[in-house]
């Protein structure tokens, strides 16, 4: 886990120069929150690293000092003196201070302060002075602050808490609430110390971990992101300003087609951003859903034979749009009274037009019958008469309501029966 740091600015005065204070606290009751202002920064510590790696940078930038052989004694126990030194480098340390910048500010200190034991020539008294009025500790009880004891690991994270400016709950048992807020806030994260010896003598190359956990010693300079887009349903690239090179970051959860808020982090830091994210398989689901949509909105209300052919056509490839919509997605449901509808129609119209060309087809063929007949019309004439008869026969059982003029057929059948009882009477004679 890696945890975003916070500097501590302080919210009391607007200067570094420390007054003194007349109350006592002791090092298991103090709190900071009402004296310090949390500003996030976005440094973090690589708990990857070594020991020796982690140590190695603290020396690099300062933040920790051998003895005079240039020893850090990483295997001894820590001395208050020792810690309230590195605890007020950590309660000084900010982004824009440089180490040089923070000894100096100690050093505006070096006064007299509370503690009977720590006169103003030690060479931690002004170390001293820092980490009281910050609130970082306040001593041992009874006007002491014993630079020459040890200290123990749980004391040491109440101090990084403070540090910090974690918000306490001021619990009774101030040791189990330090250590729960300690872990949970990463003081701890890499550093090997095992559950039930934290009130144990701490030994420096535990607290030397510690620190460099809480003053953030990547020291990465804060980057602003420029453009975020989606790679993929999973990765995204971001462009940093100043950066050359987009990065590709992998998200924990996996992006939705339209406009998604992420959160992620690149280089010790947090981003969130919006981004949006294109699925081709959604956009492809949509646009069938609209082509279908649309189809049957321009469906027409009613159908006439001029346009019967053109709106059967419209029907067919609306109810195919739907058909393509509801394969790529079995869930879409689309409103499909108005093709129903106009099926219905257009049934009806063709049934009402065979019966109309039917009426029509078998007036034309009453037309069409000859008004007389001869021996030499009349097979003609007896076809004729048939395809009447049956055209009309059709048309009223399609329509009860159709009516003809059948007096051509009935005289025209009366002249047939004539000629056809004189030839068999000629027959017979």
């Amino acid at each position: 886990m890696k945890m975003n740091k916070r500097i501590i600015s302080l919210a009391l005065t607007s200067t570094m120069v420390l007054g003194s204070f007349s109350m006592a606290f002791a090092d298991t009751a103090a709190t900071n929150k009402d004296t310090v202002e949390i500003v996030d920064t976005v440094d973090s510590a690589d708990t990857s690293l070594t020991t020796q790696q982690k140590v190695d940078f603290l020396v690099e930038k300062g933040f920790v000092e051998g003895n005079d052989a240039g020893d850090l004694l990483l295997d001894q126990e820590i001395d208050r003196a020792s810690v309230a030194k590195i605890m007020s480098i950590a309660v000084l340390n900010t982004k824009d201070n440089t180490i040089e910048d923070i000894k100096a500010e100690i050093a505006k200190s070096n006064y007299k302060g509370i503690y009977e034991d720590v006169s103003q020539d030690k060479w931690y008294n002004a170390n001293v002075n820092v980490v009281t009025e910050n609130r970082i500790t306040n001593g041992t009880g009874q006007g002491l602050f014993s630079p020459n004891q040890n200290i123990t690991y749980v004391e040491i994270m109440t101090m990084m808490n403070r540090v910090l400016g974690l918000e306490l709950n001021e619990n009774p048992d101030w040791k189990e609430e330090n250590i729960g807020v300690a872990k949970d806030n990463g003081v701890l994260e890499g550093v090997s110390i095992e559950d039930g010896t934290y009130s144990d003598v701490a030994m420096r190359s535990e607290v030397f971990e510690m620190l460099y956990n809480v003053v953030g010693v990547q020291e990465t300079e804060d980057l602003t992101v420029e453009s975020v887009s989606a790679i993929d349903a999973n990765t995204i690239e971001v462009k940093f300003e100043g950066v050359e090179e987009p990065v590709e970051i992998t998200l924990e959860e996996a992006l939705n087609h339209g406009e998604n808020y992420v959160e992620f982090s690149y280089d010790g830091q947090d981003f969130d951003a919006i981004v949006d994210y294109v699925d081709e398989d959604v956009v492809e689901i949509e646009e069938a859903v609209t082509a279908a949509e649309d189809a049957i909105a321009a469906l027409p209300e009613t159908v006439i034979p001029e346009t019967l052919e053109e709106v059967k056509a419209q029907v067919a490839n609306a109810k195919e749009l739907v058909r393509i919509a509801q394969e790529l997605d079995e869930n879409v449901v689309f409103d499909t009274y108005p093709i129903e509808q106009l099926e219905m129609k257009i049934d009806v119209l063709e049934q009402q037009m065979d019966i109309d060309e039917t009426v029509d087809a078998a007036n034309q063929a009453i037309a069409d019958l000859p008004e007389n007949v001869t021996a030499e019309t009349y097979e003609e004439t007896r076809v004729k008469l048939a395809k009447a008869i049956y055209l009309v026969d059709l048309a009223e059982k399609a329509d009860s309501n159709v009516v003809f003029d059948k007096y051509p057929i009935e005289q025209l059948e009366e002249k047939m029966d004539a000629l056809k009882w004189k030839w068999l009477n000629q027959q017979k004679q």
